[in-house]
């Protein structure tokens, strides 16, 4: 049987001269699995690593060597254009990449915010909410696999 092209697709940003810029990537595939959970080296000097949002450190990112360029092409090569692309607040995710796909759903549209737009929900209050799952905890920031399964998930609720 064919498998769905369903991915999702999860980004931690770091704070550079130049603003927002991606420091880890993570891809899974319609079953959750892992297909790309890769740190990046921003093109511009880190000004603050946002760790207690991202989860990622200096020290994680001393000797990563990997490009937003790089990743992009992993990205297209593992995402076919007619594939459906899952994410939270993906709109970011997909700036921060300086990637356009067509098909995607934005779990944050499709949970509509109570108070209406612009507010929309966090990925937190979804899991929580929808999949009774607790996520984001802790000091050390967010899994990007574990929000991007988060997403996929809700999405499939849909």
């Amino acid at each position: 049987a064919a498998q769905p092209l369903l991915f999702a697709v999860d980004c931690e940003m770091c704070r550079t001269r130049e603003g927002l810029e991606v420091t880890r990537v993570t891809l899974v595939d319609h079953l959750g699995a892992v297909l790309l959970d890769e740190l990046v080296k921003p093109a511009n000097p880190i000004v603050d690593y946002l760790t207690q949002y991202s989860g990622v450190t200096a020290a994680m990112l001393e000797g990563v060597s990997t490009t937003l360029p790089q990743i992009q092409r992993r990205i297209i090569e593992l995402v076919p254009a007619e594939a459906l692309l899952v994410g939270h607040s993906l709109e970011s995710d997909l700036q921060a990449l300086r990637l356009v796909h067509e098909r995607v759903l934005d779990t944050a549209l499709l949970f509509p915010h109570q108070k209406g737009p612009p507010f929309k929900p966090s990925l937190r209050f979804l899991a929580e909410r929808f999949l009774g799952r607790d996520i984001q905890q802790g000091p050390a920031g967010h899994c990007s696999a574990e929000d991007a399964r988060a997403a996929l998930d809700l999405a499939l609720l849909k």
